[in-house]
């Protein structure tokens, strides 16, 4: 079992390729190994307000913490962006993550800027869009030779 992420998975670079891919949410097969139960949770909260006067946040912030949608290969824009990550919250950031093999994280995300990929997030002509948080550029690149990976993370709308 490994804690490998599908973008370390997917990415035309990786040379971990060889896998079983089990997501904990569909194979609950073996869900009750991985995370905390609900049953967990509520003991883990009960454990939290006992231990402050007035907790700051909800036992419904709790559940809705884990914090994102993922979707992979998504049109936005001017082309596909490697993987989007759409908050639960409308408040909350919005990521746009973009991979590079034998490159610069810094053309990652120039790709994300001149793409448009940031039109995901914006709602259709004259609609107010669903998402008010920042929206995030993040550029991976990974080099084959030294094994390296780099990451830069620019804020593209606040």
């Amino acid at each position: 079992m490994t804690g490998v992420l599908p973008i370390a998975k997917y990415s035309s670079g990786s040379e971990l390729n060889m896998f079983s891919e089990y997501d904990m949410l569909i194979s609950e097969k073996f869900s009750e190994y991985f995370g905390f139960s609900d049953a967990e949770v509520e003991r883990l909260y009960e454990i939290y307000q006992k231990r402050v006067n007035s907790p700051a946040f909800s036992r419904e912030d709790l559940r809705i913490w884990y914090r994102y949608r993922v979707e992979r290969e998504e049109k936005a824009g001017k082309g596909f962006v490697d993987f989007i990550f759409y908050p639960r919250r409308r408040k909350e950031d919005a990521i746009i993550l973009e991979l590079k093999v034998d490159s610069t994280p810094e053309e990652a995300v120039d790709q994300i800027k001149n793409r448009d990929y940031v039109l995901r997030f914006q709602g259709k002509l004259g609609e107010e869009s669903e998402y008010t948080g920042r929206i995030l550029a993040v550029g991976i690149s990974y080099t084959k030779k030294t094994k390296e990976h780099r990451c830069k993370i620019e804020i593209l709308k606040r």
